[in-house]
């Protein structure tokens, strides 16, 4: 029997815990949780449309987001623009001026393992698109009207989304097996579990350490899909008597999109910025996408999107 662990990982909400009660703070880890933040801001946008008070308005459309990682940095710029083109078309505010989107981040800049040019680009991006940016800062208490920064600046806001930072499934934490400081399982260069003959973990629950800079490697999409195929093949070469393939890893690109039609991109020593690197992130995001015709379904959304803008309909969630 074989086993290949592959639940992935979860919002990392310890601190978060040391800083709220009870109040209501969105993680983004599951399509449920995007459909929730989605009706959460349509909600908000009804009731500040008819809000006479000003801060009141004010405290409505300020939009907090804590991590500045690639997560936090793509959610914003995915925010700003289902505001602006798509929201402010229905919902007419006594003052637009009035929506603030923070994006709080405890290092010294975003996205921290991202090329320092690509950096340097997102950084200027979400200048021009209006995102207030707060560097080594963390937001230090939640309350339901509002958030406190670094411990002496209150930002009234009704909604805080956190997104920093993940750690392994639970599920994971109750095996007999060593594991990081997040939960991961550590693997061996076959990406098995060196305690359990025939057991192996893919993703974000598996603790690879890459040989050449001797740091476990990031979690990313398209490395649990190269993950997946290595221990498909070795698990298929244990079962036919073959040698076992070890997992190379190779940092030849990175990509972080920034809306419908900008992104940074990185290919060995290639960079590219705007609506050439979107182009370049859709196709290969598109590869990671199981089935041509799934494929074809996202790709034709995005382009829909793009022409008519997004769909502004509150779905209404089974709890």
């Amino acid at each position: 029997d074989y086993l290949v662990l592959g639940l992935g990982s979860v919002a990392d909400t310890a601190e978060l815990d040391r800083i709220r009660g009870r109040e209501k703070v969105f993680t983004l880890k599951t399509l449920h949780d995007s459909r929730l933040i989605r009706n959460h801001i349509i909600g908000l946008f009804e009731q500040a449309s008819t809000e006479k008070e000003l801060e009141r308005q004010r405290q409505l459309m300020t939009f907090v987001v804590c991590g500045g990682g690639y997560t936090g940095v793509q959610l914003v710029t995915e925010l700003s623009e289902f505001i602006y083109p798509s929201l402010l078309k229905f919902y007419k505010l006594p003052d637009p001026g009035s929506i603030r989107i923070i994006l709080v981040e405890a290092d010294a800049r975003i996205v921290a393992e991202l090329h320092t040019k690509l950096g340097a680009y997102v950084m200027k991006h979400l200048q021009r698109i209006g995102v207030e940016v707060r560097l080594k800062s963390r937001v230090t208490r939640v309350w339901e009207d509002g958030v406190e920064i670094n411990g002496n600046e209150v930002v009234p806001a009704r909604t805080v989304i956190w997104v920093a930072g993940v750690v392994a499934h639970p599920l994971i934490a109750g095996l007999p097996v060593e594991k990081d400081n997040i939960g991961r399982v550590l693997v061996n260069e076959y990406l098995g579990v060196p305690e359990a003959a025939g057991v192996y973990a893919v993703g974000d629950c598996a603790h690879f350490t890459d040989p050449r800079s001797g740091q476990p490697i990031p979690p990313r999409a398209h490395t649990a899909v190269r993950q997946a195929t290595i221990v498909a093949r070795n698990i298929l070469a244990d079962i036919r008597g073959r040698g076992r393939r070890p997992y190379r890893y190779a940092n030849t690109a990175e990509a972080v999109s920034l809306g419908s039609s900008d992104a940074a991109v990185r290919f060995y020593g290639l960079r590219l910025y705007g609506v050439l690197a979107r182009l370049i992130w859709l196709v290969g995001y598109s590869f990671l996408i199981t089935g041509t015709p799934n494929r074809v379904r996202i790709i034709m959304d995005w382009f829909l999107s793009l022409v008519f803008g997004r769909d502004v309909t509150f779905i209404k969630l089974n709890r």
